[in-house]
């Protein structure tokens, strides 16, 4: 869509991401099927944030700034998501009684709000092509960090897989 360069590096890089993806996340669970909703539902989050990528890398063209394109990003996905709560009558479960049964989720969002404002920020600056498997190695971060804050264990699989993301971001480094 954007024109942008594609070198077998960056497919390397790409496929031993997914691939370190894979392992993280693959969960043995014997004689029990698989379900649609187990595949579809992270294949279109997947695809919806590529599609975000592409059209805010063309957006730059329109608005320069990442915190507007940030902001602007934020306040679309809050009234989608009030839109689904009310459109699924789910907005009963938004209530929250204390501070305590949201602190967590303030904090997500302060997290979020972060990774999306350095997002536009690397899309601004970098092709989408580059930006875009360096951002997929979030999950080598999900692993680590719940290590140090939720005290999981990092199991061999677990660090293979990490292994295979750090390969796939020096494969795309090597430009």
């Amino acid at each position: 869509i954007l024109g942008e360069r594609f070198s077998l590096l960056v497919f390397l890089g790409m496929a031993s991401i997914i691939f370190g993806i894979f392992v993280l996340s693959r969960e043995r669970i014997e004689k029990q099927a698989f379900k649609k909703k187990d595949i579809l539902l992270p294949l279109g989050s997947a695809f919806f944030g590529g599609l975000s990528m592409a059209i805010t890398k063309r957006g730059f063209q329109e608005l320069s700034d990442p915190l507007g394109a940030a902001a602007l990003a934020g306040t679309m996905a809050l009234l989608v998501a009030l839109s689904y709560a009310l459109w699924s009558k789910k907005g009963s479960e938004l209530r929250a009684s204390s501070f305590s049964d949201i602190k967590f989720s303030l904090l997500a969002g302060v997290s979020l709000s972060a990774a999306l404002l350095l997002n536009f920020s690397a899309l601004k600056l970098g092709e989408v092509s580059i930006v875009a498997p360096l951002l997929s190695t979030f999950p080598l971060f999900g692993v680590l960090l719940s290590s140090v804050f939720l005290k999981e264990k990092i199991t061999p699989k677990m660090w293979l897989g990490m292994v295979f993301i750090l390969a796939g971001v020096s494969f795309i480094q090597l430009l």
